[in-house]
């Protein structure tokens, strides 16, 4: 849904991740910072897929990932509207910088997510 409401007419880069860590799932999404001022919001479409073919990322630092990927194509089984306001963290995206977040992660590749706070 995150990436569905964002609005990409702007350059900008994302660092977002839905980790469990110790039985809790924590949700992270963080934008450019200056894109994040001028609410890139939009509606949009999220595509539901079938689950067939796709595997979990691997565990970062020990925290099993809730994201995953499909090495093929995908055909959506629906499509369904969205509007900024639907999405839950929508309030807690965060806004970073962008030559901040490519040092740190080109230092420790592994250091998700690379940025303060």
């Amino acid at each position: 849904m995150f990436d569905a409401i964002l609005n990409r007419d702007r350059p900008l880069s994302t660092v977002n991740s839905c980790s469990d860590i110790a039985g809790e799932t924590f949700y992270y999404f963080s934008i450019s910072r200056p894109v994040l001022d001028l609410g890139p919001w939009q509606e949009g479409t999220m595509y539901l897929l079938s689950a067939e073919g796709f595997e979990h990322q691997p565990p970062i630092r020990g925290a099993r990932q809730r994201q995953v990927a499909k090495m093929g194509p995908a055909e959506p089984v629906a499509k369904i509207r969205v509007r900024p306001e639907e999405f839950p963290f929508l309030n807690d995206v965060r806004g970073h910088d962008d030559a901040v977040v490519q040092a740190r992660s080109a230092a420790d590749p592994d250091g998700f997510p690379w940025v303060d706070g």
